[in-house]
């Protein structure tokens, strides 16, 4: 039983053979490892071969995708608290695909109840390759050639007719009312009837009004809220709707705009807002009420003055806000109106909550004293009217409401003058009966309501003196476009071609200053309203994250000190396709641009004196976030370097030195709460397959589109304010322009325009790109190390096996197979087994 089997040919060509055929299998195991495979994309099986044209068809917006949360709920009574549930917020959902109106089960599913947003949709488990996708030039842009002709060509459509509901000029005379109406009409939007309205549950009466109020920039709607995406395109629609439905049945009806329409998104930041008064221009307004934000910086003012102003001369009302030119003429915007409807004259005034601004070419009356001119008594017993109604920037609880009211009543001219007070300010939804005859009523903030009233006239209250609580009614309305067209009776096609115009200016808009592009992918949301120790507070984000990454740059004796009302808005936004968070959610949180100051070094035993002294109020009535919000922990005794806000310094400055802390001197870090905000979100929340964020240079960041002038309002002194005698300011065209109109010849001056190249951030389209191409280098990669390894293992088990066939034939060559078996013979094999002796106890000689 030797070994010389194994020098056989016969397993010789056998052990060659498999080893050929092994080496030769290699690439054909790894080549199948690389086989395409069903990819999932957003829950849907697709093919690793994705069509170019299908990849652009991804939805660019969440709104576009998710079927929009609907809820109805009762009529809350006049009594209710200011908490009370959204009256209308509800209906049934319209079909993406072909505009056709489908009907949708009224249980809904838990994912499509959720009313913060915070169900996501479906992550991308795997992206097709990079050679699947379309390059990023191929994609469709956003101002392609086709939809200016289609845009221009549905301008050309459009024709402009007179309205019913006009304001009136009180300073004409009862025989020139007629030429006047036609004069002052704002261009009626054309509306052709090609669909039956049945209005549900809007309490109609004698007078109906239409309300947004403190809408602070944020018309193009709150895309990752799915029962608040509604822009002012799809209000528009609504209202062209309701307007037609009311001229239909003889009711009159108006559309009403209570001011602070500034600062909360990109649109409008600092002083600069000639992105978005043209696009306020195309809104049918029958009455605009001038709130505070519109008079802290005096490029503002000159920009209503210029364009907005005249294309609304008989609209605009402010009783106690008077805008002063630059000759030194005081102008520009009536004491009151009359909106004369079909049936119904009503007497308008409007005025702004008492407030002290240092520019000279603004002159701000105290309500006590605006009411008391002589021009308040004549025009309440000299104009002809059937009802009051009062647009007020003043909390819908305030004593000014009441000194107002008061005044009316105290110059007997009726007891019974139905008074209807629309309030706004404290971004609240609340409403009081003010008096018997007297209501006021406040629909929100941010567009997250649409508020609707009806009061009656002067006729119906004497005819039915019991029955005034019933006669004042009110809805608040969320803005979803789905809510809104159930209310209309679920028409087949909601948005009319004007609303479909005004999207589409908002998003040419919000793109051209940059505002959708991608900048972090939170893992979270995080509320402003929630307790400062939840997971989800924003101002817990604040106190542990932002400010000992951002202000502190990780100083350990360091503290920050701001108002709780600095922030406007929560971190909103996932890692999903359209749901990222973007340039404009970050401006949302923080839309004032707040200058950081650096105070100096201050003894803690002082800062806790100021945080106590400046939250004594908060802390008497556990609320739950105080007046002054602190980062930083007071652990050890000894000085820390304090930083605050620009707009706290009046506050603070004064308690310091109540608290014998002087020489403290203010100095500006150069920062801005807006871009620690945006610098933080890019470095912490990663969005999948990236290894970092792409980084974001927003328009507000060039401070010549934001730079101030000496009458601008600020919070430090005159002499603080540096003017620069080369700033180049922001024009609007010649005489005659009055707004943007979609597809119209004049163009409108962006900040930022021609002075710097920024780098533009990506959509959500080319974010998907991105990921595929991130994705598809790191498969490749991990591909080519893993036939590396497997082709050096294949070598190394060939060579092994190849050297066991060489052994034995070199030891055949040489003779040595032989020689080991003539090592014993049988003889000695037999002796050995006689013996029971094993063969090494032998001695070999």
């Amino acid at each position: 039983m030797g070994c010389s089997g194994f020098s056989t040919p016969r397993l010789m060509s056998a052990t060659f053979l498999f080893t050929i055929l092994l080496l030769g299998n290699i690439e054909t195991i790894s080549a199948r490892k690389h086989e395409p495979k069903n990819l999932r994309l957003g829950g849907t099986a697709v093919d690793d071969t994705l069509e170019a044209k299908q990849i652009s068809d991804l939805p660019s917006r969440a709104t576009n995708t998710t079927v929009r949360e609907l809820d109805a709920t009762g009529l809350p009574s006049v009594n209710e608290s200011i908490n009370t549930e959204d009256r209308f917020a509800g209906g049934k959902g319209l079909a993406a695909e072909d505009n056709n109106a489908t009907e949708i089960q009224e249980s809904l599913s838990p994912e499509l109840n959720d009313v913060d947003g915070e169900g996501k949709d479906e992550e991308l488990e795997e992206l097709p390759p990079l050679e699947e996708l379309p390059p990023l030039e191929e994609l469709p842009p956003l101002d392609s050639e086709a939809d200016e002709e289609e845009e221009d060509a549905n301008a050309d459509e459009v024709s402009s007719n007179g309205t019913d509901s006009t304001a009136e000029d009180v300073n004409e005379d009862e025989d020139d009312t007629d030429s006047d109406e036609d004069e002052s009409a704002v261009d009626e939007i054309p509306f052709v009837e090609t669909q039956n309205v049945h209005v549900e549950g809007l309490p109609f009466g004698d007078i109906n009004v239409l309300v947004v109020t403190d809408v602070h920039s944020h018309i193009g709607g709150h895309k990752h809220e799915r029962n608040r995406d509604a822009d002012y395109g799809d209000i528009l629609s609504f209202y062209q709707h309701l307007k037609h439905f009311c001229d239909e049945n003889g009711h009159d009806f108006w559309f009403i705009n209570n001011g602070n329409w500034k600062d909360g998104t990109g649109l409008a930041m600092g002083g600069n807002a000639s992105s978005l008064v043209p696009l306020l221009n195309q809104m049918p307004w029958d009455a605009i009420n001038i709130g505070e934000h519109e008079l802290y910086h005096q490029k503002t003012v000159e920009l209503m003055q210029e364009s907005m102003i005249p294309n609304f001369s008989h609209q605009f009302v402010s009783s106690n806000v008077h805008l002063v030119s630059k000759d030194g003429k005081k102008h520009m915007v009536k004491n009151y109106i009359i909106l004369k409807g079909k049936k119904h004259r009503v007497l308008v005034f409007g005025f702004l909550h008492d407030l002290h601004l240092p520019n000279p070419r603004l002159n701000i009356q105290s309500v006590e004293k605006a009411v008391n001119e002589v021009w308040f008594e004549t025009a309440l017993r000299e104009e002809t009217y059937d009802a009051i109604m009062v647009l007020a920037q003043i909390d819908a609880e305030d004593r000014l409401i009441n000194v107002i009211n008061d005044k009316i009543r105290a110059l007997d001219i009726g007891l019974d003058i139905p008074v209807q007070f629309i309030a706004g300010h404290t971004q609240k939804r609340q409403h009081k009966r003010v008096d018997q005859w007297s209501h006021s009523f406040q629909a929100g903030a941010n567009l997250d309501t649409i508020g609707f009233v009806s009061f009656p006239v002067n006729a119906t209250a004497k005819a039915k003196p019991k029955d005034a609580e019933k006669l004042f009614e009110y809805a608040y309305m969320n803005t979803s476009a789905q809510s809104l067209n159930h209310i209309l009776g679920d028409l087949e096609t909601f948005p009319t071609e004007r609303g479909q115009n005004m999207s589409q200016s908002i998003q040419d808009t919000r793109h051209f200053l940059g505002l959708d592009e991608v900048v972090a992918c939170p893992v979270q949301d995080y509320h402003l309203d929630k307790h400062i120790l939840g997971k989800q507070s924003l101002w817990g984000l604040w106190q542990k994250q932002v400010v000992p990454n951002e202000i502190c740059k990780h100083k350990t004796f360091c503290i920050a000190l701001i108002s709780s009302s600095s922030f406007r808005y929560g971190v909103r936004g996932s890692a999903s396709t359209g749901d990222e968070m973007t340039v404009d959610d970050i401006v949302a949180i923080a839309p004032l641009l707040e200058p950081v100051y650096h105070l100096g070094k201050i003894n803690d035993y002082a800062i806790q004196r100021l945080n106590s002294s400046l939250n004594i109020d908060s802390n008497q009535h556990h609320h739950t976030l105080p007046t002054f919000v602190m980062a930083g922990e007071l652990d050890e005794k000894g000085d820390y370097d304090f930083y605050t806000h620009g707009r706290d310094l009046k506050y603070i400055l004064p308690e310091l030195e109540r608290l014998f802390v002087k020489d403290v001197e203010p100095k500006t870090t150069g920062d801005k709460d807006t871009l620690y905000w945006l610098r933080y979100a890019q470095d912490t929340w990663l969005c999948p397959g990236m290894l970092k964020n792409t980084k974001v240079e927003p328009w507000f960041q060039n401070e010549k589109a934001l730079e101030l002038e000496k009458d601008d309002v600020i919070d430090l002194d005159d002499e603080d304010v540096e003017e620069d005698e080369d700033e180049e300011e922001w024009v609007l065209p010649d005489d005659g322009y009055y707004g943007y109109s979609p597809g119209g010849e004049h163009k409108v001056k962006h900040p930022g325009e021609g002075l710097v190249d920024k780098p533009k951030g990506p959509t959500s389209a080319e974010l998907l790109q991105q990921r595929a191409e991130a994705a598809k280098q790191r498969r490749e990669k991990n591909a080519k190390a893993r036939r590396k390894a497997r082709n050096i293992a294949g070598v190394i088990f060939g060579a092994l096996v190849l050297c066991v066939p060489l052994y034995y034939i070199g030891r055949t060559i040489v003779g040595a197979e032989e020689e080991k078996e003539d090592f014993y013979d049988r003889k000695e094999l037999k002796a050995f087994k006689k013996n029971k002796m094993k063969p090494m106890q032998i001695e070999l000689t």
